[in-house]
């Protein structure tokens, strides 16, 4: 159901460009709170002739300033648009994560940040792109763990975990997410041996990866997983100023530290604590959590 923050109309959260902002768009704040209406908005040129930014008028006089080249989140008027009609008419095979993302989209129309991922992703997926990887797994969370719909997020997860270790580092690190979330889900359905083989997999990544580095740099790289730094002030601090973009941003952070550590047994923590915790990450993020923002 649309949440009615003014009693009067509806709004649909999107991620628009700053040149895409409009009469009427409402900024999301970091608290997750729709700012007052934008009345005007106009694009400001630097000394050269070339768009700098773009400046926003809001209904009570305040103005906002949005860097050219920026995305904002914004609460709008305005449904899914032409980009929605252009995702739904591509061709995608079915089974595969393109396919997956398409109907995602379908399923959660209101998801603007789920659409212009799927509008990157579903052309097709190079699995040898950082870029898409990361993508690949900021939607897979996105369903498995803030929309809660596991069966959603499988076919991206899939798509994520038939990859390994190739010497890339950002490549790695989103198939190293896809691979801790996948043993999780393995052990809440008691599929036990398929999650101690994901986490063996993890393991063998990491060890690989350590071998092209040295010194402290890899001293770093052991403690992240087995004794890794948790943003607990980061995060109590986010709550106190009820900055929920931000708690949010760093529960998942924290989430992917614990999944990584439940998965490879690399950690101080027994599993039951771990799973406590894990549990507890999941309820903040998820549908109707302390830290949803959907």
């Amino acid at each position: 159901m649309p949440v009615r923050f003014d009693g009067e109309a509806p709004r649909h959260r999107r991620s628009v460009s700053a040149r895409q902002i409009s009469a009427g768009d409402r900024f999301m704040r970091r608290n997750g709170k729709p700012s007052v209406a934008v009345k005007s908005v106009r694009v400001v040129r630097d000394s050269f002739g070339t768009d700098a930014y773009v400046e926003a008028q809001l209904m009570d006089g305040v103005r906002v300033t949005i860097a050219i080249a920026s995305s904002i989140r914004v609460y709008t008027e305005r449904a899914a648009g032409p980009g929605f009609s252009d995702l739904i008419a591509l061709p995608t095979e079915a089974g595969t994560a393109e396919a997956a993302l398409v109907a995602a989209v379908q399923a959660y129309p209101e998801d603007g940040e789920l659409l212009d991922t799927a509008l990157r992703l579903a052309p097709g997926i190079n699995p040898r792109a950082g870029a898409h990887l990361v993508d690949l797994a900021w939607a897979a969370d996105r369903l498995v763990v803030e929309h809660g719909d596991t069966e959603a997020g499988m076919p991206l997860l899939a798509a994520l975990t038939v990859l390994s270790f190739d010497g890339n580092e950002g490549r790695w690190r989103a198939v190293r997410h896809g691979l801790a979330l996948s043993a999780w889900l393995a052990r809440q359905q008691g599929v036990m041996d398929a999650a101690a083989e994901l986490g063996a997999r993890i393991r063998r990544g990491e060890e690989e990866a350590l071998e092209d580095m040295r010194g402290p740099v890899a001293a770093i790289r052991r403690r992240e997983l087995s004794n890794p730094v948790f943003p607990e002030r980061e995060i109590q601090k986010a709550r106190d100023t009820g900055a929920i973009q931000d708690e949010r941003q760093l529960r998942l952070t924290r989430l992917d530290l614990l999944l990584a550590q439940l998965a490879t047994g690399w950690a101080g923590l027994n599993e039951a604590e771990l799973t406590r915790l894990i549990s507890a990450e999941l309820a903040a993020l998820g549908p109707g959590g302390g830290a949803s923002v959907i």
